[in-house]
């Protein structure tokens, strides 16, 4: 992400003031994921699809960490209190695997668990706000649309929040950077 490109769209625009703060301090020192529980090391297993496909989520784990958003590998926690997560992958349509990172585990008492809902729910423009959008720009308005790979993946983590984020793989820990 190009701050000061986002920065200047956002000065020349219609986007309130404290909104493009929030948004270029995120990007330049990271987002906080306003996570409210305990801060506490732990333990747990990686899904079945991580273990039955290991070649392929080492691949996918190590992709992560060239493109900067995992850390790692470390023999130890890089935090005391590093809370570990389960990964798994899940097949996509053409035939390969997504890597996810299962921070709704476990139930009730998950790094999601002590998220509020308000801050990380993602509304979708629809159709209808496009066709409205295009008729009020009028007679030789252009649109378009594209579709960003990994567009989560482009949001640095604050680095408070690194120990939150953590997982094992092969006796080795790693850490989200990014969402």
């Amino acid at each position: 992400m190009n701050v000061q490109v986002l920065a200047a769209y956002l000065q020349n625009s219609d986007y309130d003031k404290r909104s493009a703060e929030f948004l270029i301090r995120g990007f330049v020192e990271g987002f906080r994921i306003n996570y409210t529980g305990p801060r506490v090391a732990t333990k747990c297993s990686n899904l079945k699809s991580a273990r039955e496909n290991e070649l392929q989520i080492v691949e996918k784990v190590f992709k992560e960490i060239h493109a900067g958003r995992v850390a790692g590998p470390f023999r130890s926690r890089p935090f005391p209190n590093l809370r570990l997560s389960p990964i798994g992958l899940v097949p996509k349509k053409d035939g390969s695997f997504r890597l996810i990172h299962h921070l709704s585990f476990p139930a009730n008492s998950s790094v999601n668990s002590f998220i509020d809902k308000s801050f990380c729910s993602v509304n979708y423009s629809s159709l209808d706000d496009a066709v409205n959008l295009l008729s009020l720009l009028g007679t030789g308005a252009l649109m378009g649309k594209i579709d960003l790979k990994s567009a989560f993946r482009l949001l640095p983590i604050h680095p408070s929040d690194f120990e939150l984020l953590g997982f094992r793989l092969n006796d080795m820990f790693f850490f989200d950077k990014c969402l």
